[in-house]
């Protein structure tokens, strides 16, 4: 299976770009949407739902990027920023995998980023950005 040294985010009108992901900082998880309780007689009531996945990325994003196809700090702010599901763009966002493989889904929490070099502008200027993408089922 091929892989790619990057993962792809789009908004929905296909407007986004490549970031790199930090070695350790890929976190994909299947999750249950389930609820479990115990019953007075003791025994387990529980109710199921779809499952869904959720991705966990930490992305290295430099502040001016020089690459060809690889999207910049400000990119990322804007795909975060969205969140308007009737807008144009929408806040649904498209994830093409390291696989290639294509996802929908939605940025979750808050953004965070961690600046990891004392140059704060231009493309030596590089930000550990964790984002958080629940996919649809």
């Amino acid at each position: 299976m091929a892989t790619n040294a990057y993962i792809t985010l789009e908004d929905s009108s296909g407007s986004g770009g490549y970031f790199a992901v930090v070695q350790g900082g890929y976190d994909p998880a299947r999750t249950r949407n389930q609820e479990i309780n115990r019953t007075v007689a003791g025994t387990l009531d529980i109710s199921q739902g779809k499952n869904f996945q959720v991705h966990n990325y930490m992305l290295r994003v430099r502040e001016s990027e020089d690459r060809v196809g690889y999207a910049d700090y400000a990119e990322i702010i804007r795909l975060w920023s969205l969140n308007n599901p009737k807008g144009d763009p929408s806040d649904r966002i498209t994830l093409i995998d390291h696989y290639g493989d294509t996802h929908y889904g939605y940025f979750e929490g808050k953004f965070n980023p961690q600046a990891v070099t004392t140059l704060l502008e231009g493309e030596n200027a590089i930000f550990f950005v964790p984002v958080v993408l629940h996919l649809d089922p």
